[in-house]
């Protein structure tokens, strides 16, 4: 079967390119940030399901590089959905976004690849797939080219009620859960007769009821009556790029965040939160503005929170710059900094430069900041908060520790104007809401531009900001009064389906070993 779109050239894509790329189209919509159509995930990988599940068994020569081929466009069509937007707001990135959607098409077709090669080997997709694609998902946010926009759970962000139980498995647990209703459906469909697809029907009910119903009773529990508070204040300005950073606006900038800080003060914040970078210039080698602010929060006895680019030499003269974060406190003293952990690949810093020097003479408009190496615990007389700076905060891993280091709420300080007007800003914030629910903790957001957030420690939404707005907010935020089962193990059950799917790899290899036969060819 082809289909076939008549121009001055016949072009034509087959069944499977078609299904192929109609799974990555429904799965890349989604996670787009509007009500409702994050259930579309529960759907949107049964074509390509078919699709492998047709490649395994249809007996035509070399499966492997026929799936390898289709589940490599699937995972362009997929990451592309999900990463367009950086071609379209930053056109000087668009090398670095087609090198990441290339990189991560190739772990979808890895990951299609493995699991027709274990069906060939009596390993049902319906048992493989839920454990591949769980597996490919933590991979994704362990190398230096982790970009976890697309792992599963964010697209149900509007619907946490249902995510309750990643405060047992983290986000990434979430994966296997999704992928084992997209199974089922699949089974279902493959049925033979009404009632096997009822049997199918009432497990998939089980499976997302089970989740639901968990999450009405987490909620419904809440929190103790006691819980500790603190009053947190953000300064959400929304300066354009090439304005921000232009040192003739460098002093305009800073004074007219803290006359915003100002407006804050007859509402006694505990703590004043300014966005990344939010003080375009070196503290260090500022000392006027590092002064001012010094000042501002000596005066009016109010710990004030700021982002700034830091550079340091090390005792060889090697100069290391930094996406940083200081604490003022209600004295007036500057903390420790604490420099941002996981860069964006390609548009921060190149992948593995470390490894290979001589990608850092590759220039696809990354800014080349260095990677920070410690996890810094600021501190106020309200409380101990762990910073997370724009992008690494979509790594669950990152903020657990920053918990497991003492913090009792969490922030986050990011720039997402250069999203402009895309999905991105409310992908991104929407996705920091979910360590709140891993953690059972509160989070303070503040962004230039937005979107500005506080949620509480089930992920819901306190109170928001809207993009493009020049605004301050003030919300009261639980402190953390318990440890989940998340926070002190991390991915443990994680890993352990890990393991599970190693244990079938090998079984695999040993059915092939015994067998003696390749059927098709690769």
């Amino acid at each position: 079967m082809r289909f076939r779109i008549e121009t001055d050239r016949t072009f034509s894509l087959s069944k499977h390119q078609f299904f192929a790329i109609l799974a990555g189209v429904i799965g890349a919509l989604a996670f787009m940030p509007l009500a409702g159509v994050g259930v579309l995930i529960f759907v949107a990988f049964v074509p390509l399901l078919r699709v492998l599940d047709e490649i395994a068994t249809d007996g035509r020569p070399k499966p492997l590089a026929r799936t390898f081929r289709v589940t490599y466009l699937f995972g362009v069509f997929f990451n592309l959905g999900l990463l367009y937007w950086i071609a379209i707001v930053r056109p000087i990135l668009i090398a670095g976004m087609v090198g990441a959607v290339a990189v991560l098409a190739g772990y979808y077709a890895l990951m299609g690849v493995l699991a027709v090669w274990m069906r060939r080997r009596g390993f049902s997709l319906q048992l493989t797939v839920p454990f591949l694609w769980l597996g490919m998902d933590y991979w994704l946010n362990q190398t230096e080219l982790a970009i976890p926009w697309g792992n599963l759970g964010y697209a149900l962000t509007y619907f946490p009620t249902l995510l309750q139980f990643i405060a047992i498995t983290g986000i990434i647990g979430a994966t296997f859960w999704i992928m084992l209703v997209n199974v089922l459906l699949f089974d279902a469909q493959m049925a033979a007769n009404y009632r096997k697809w009822g049997i199918h029907l009432s497990l998939i009910g089980v499976v997302i009821g089970t989740a639901w119903l968990h999450g009405v009773w987490t909620i419904q529990r809440g929190l103790p009556a006691d819980t500790p508070h603190i009053r947190v204040g953000l300064v959400q300005p929304s300066y354009p790029m090439k304005l921000k950073w232009a040192d003739e606006f460098e002093e305009f900038v800073i004074n007219e965040q803290l006359e915003m800080s100002a407006t804050l003060l007859p509402q006694h914040p505990d703590l004043i939160l300014w966005a990344e970078t939010s003080v375009p210039a070196h503290l260090y080698y500022k000392p006027l503005y590092r002064h001012k602010l010094a000042q501002f929060a000596r005066d009016h006895r109010t710990p004030l929170f700021v982002g700034a680019p830091h550079t340091v030499f090390d005792e060889n003269r090697r100069r290391f710059v930094y996406n940083a974060a200081f604490l003022f406190d209600e004295q007036g003293r500057m903390s420790p900094f604490y420099a941002k952990m996981r860069l964006v690949p390609f548009a921060e810093r190149m992948p593995y430069q470390e490894r290979f020097p001589f990608l850092q003479k590759y220039d696809l408009g990354q800014a080349n900041f260095s990677k920070g190496t410690e996890f810094t615990i600021f501190e106020t007389p309200k409380g101990k908060f762990g910073a997370g700076i724009c992008y690494e905060t979509v790594f669950p891993n990152l903020s657990r520790e920053m918990l497991r280091h003492g913090a009792d709420f969490l922030v986050t300080i990011t720039n997402d104007t250069w999203f402009g007007p895309s999905p991105a800003p409310y992908q991104h914030a929407n996705m920091h809401r979910m360590r709140c629910i891993e953690n059972r903790v509160s989070l303070a957001r503040c962004a230039n531009s937005g979107v500005s957030l506080f949620a509480d420690p089930f992920g819901r939404v306190l109170k928001k900001t809207p993009f493009y707005e020049v605004t301050t907010l003030v919300a009261d935020i639980p402190l953390r009064t318990q440890t989940t089962f998340y926070t002190r193990y991390g991915d443990l059950l994680v890993q352990l389906g890990l393991i599970v799917l190693a244990g079938m790899l090998l079984t695999a290899l040993i059915r092939k070993e015994r067998s003696g036969e390749t059927v098709g060819g690769y």
